[in-house]
């Protein structure tokens, strides 16, 4: 691990696979089931990887479950940063505000929002409260 680079995957990876099962993903799985797993990190063309949070099965459909976290200026803006990246590479990212997952009563709402996403030809979206 000597390189910036090298390091921050690593610290990525970790704290990826720390929060695997976090509430919001378990709700989304349940919502879901079978149809999405948690994917492998796909390495970008700039050399960085991206860790999505779900991927629909035998697609290139990621879902990325944004906290609050993501909603900071530095973060939105390398997160369409990334979304650039994958879309280079034949991917289309729908985003999903992690307090909606937290709500059953927005279950179907969301179930609705993402089939009408996975339709469409988007290549990335958002839903949001």
């Amino acid at each position: 691990m000597n390189s910036k680079k090298t390091r921050a995957a690593y610290r990525i990876k970790q704290n990826n696979m720390a929060a695997e099962y976090t509430r919001p993903e378990v709700a989304f799985d349940s919502i879901f089931g079978n149809r999405v797993t948690k994917p492998f990190p796909i390495l970008l063309p700039s050399g960085w990887s991206a860790c999505p949070d779900r991927q629909f099965i035998d697609t290139k459909i990621l879902i990325e479950i944004d906290g609050e976290y993501h909603r900071t200026m530095k973060q939105e803006s390398k997160g369409a940063w990334r979304d650039k990246q994958l879309e280079a590479m034949g991917y289309r990212v729908l985003h999903i505000d992690a307090e909606l997952l937290l709500v059953k009563k927005y279950h179907l709402y969301l179930r609705h929002k993402v089939e009408e996403f996975l339709k469409s030809d988007k290549p990335v979206d958002r839903v949001a409260a």
